[in-house]
């Protein structure tokens, strides 16, 4: 038989146990932070101002908080003459991972630092500097929309009974571009392939930031912000765009408009399908970030 002392020996060694196994599966709280693609998180330099001759650092810190990979990562600095400044070269970045819902897990981070030395200026002279990061990466946007296809009985029917069908908004990634694929609220079928339109507006949402969508070695040359468009349809449809071989250039870098036509099978008769319409938008992006420096000669 246990004791008095044993029983409360065992029982707290217990609750311990199950302490420990609890805050094991709880999570500490913290969100991740989803945002426009790839973000300049720091670029700034050791000392705001210095003399001719004297050396610097820059500190460059990106972080990829969309929802996609981000792949091909350019990182140059403008503004400035980098031989100048004897600049060390561009880092060479590999692919940034997007951040994980499912694990709660932030998007990759990397660092780089340049090396540099103050320009040369005439004694008592005082400029500043404004060097420029410049960043450019390929990234997604992926976006879904369900839409209901009813046949014309069943529609009577729900009608009838004073209900309604109503459509779903359309779901995109966390990047730089948006989409939204703007449908009416379901499509009526009888006993016949229907067509039904679509319209789809993409739109830039760090225009006014600066941000840009930048030529990719795929698009044609005549675009001057090309994104390359691809919709279509889950099993027993089809969606055709007006595109030019499914690429489309925003307007002054900010927007553009499609018309689509889509044709599904009907629904057979007396019921009704979900469909899901889904947009892929794959582009080159680039962003920039601006830091002072104050040199005196």
């Amino acid at each position: 038989m246990f004791g008095k002392n044993s029983f409360l020996k065992t029982a707290l060694s217990l609750s311990i146990l199950l302490v420990v196994f609890v805050s094991g599966c709880v999570s500490d709280g913290n969100t991740i932070a989803f945002g426009n693609g790839v973000v300049i998180q720091g670029w700034e330099a050791d000392f705001s101002s210095l003399e001719s001759g004297e050396t610097i650092k820059f500190f460059l810190k990106l972080q990829n908080q969309g929802e996609s990979l981000a792949e091909n990562i350019e990182a140059t600095v403008i503004g400035i003459d980098s031989k100048e400044w004897d600049f060390s070269r561009d880092p060479d970045f590999d692919d940034l991972v997007a951040p994980d819902r499912t694990t709660n897990t932030p998007g990759e981070v990397v660092t780089h630092y340049y090396d540099g030395e103050a320009p040369e200026l005439p004694s008592g002279t005082t400029f500043t500097y404004e060097p420029i990061m410049r960043v450019s990466y390929d990234y997604t946007t992926n976006a879904n929309k369900p839409i209901t296809v009813v046949d014309i009985e069943e529609l009577r029917r729900i009608m009838q009974q004073g209900k309604s069908i109503e459509t779903e908004s359309t779901v995109y990634t966390s990047g730089p571009i948006s989409i939204e694929i703007r449908t009416g609220d379901y499509i009526k079928t009888q006993n016949e392939d229907p067509e039904f339109p679509l319209y789809i507006v993409v739109t830039n949402t760090l225009w006014e930031s600066g941000g840009t969508v930048i030529e990719s070695r795929s698009a044609p040359r005549n675009y001057d912000y090309p994104i390359k468009l691809d919709v279509d349809i889950s099993s027993g449809g089809k969606v055709t765009c007006n595109t030019d071989g499914g690429w489309i250039d925003l307007w002054q870098g900010k927007t553009a408009e499609i018309t689509c036509e889509l044709n599904v099978d009907p629904a057979p008769e007396g019921t009704r399908l979900e469909r899901l319409i889904t947009a892929d938008l794959n582009y080159r992006f680039q962003t920039d970030a601006t830091t002072a420096v104050s040199v005196t000669g």
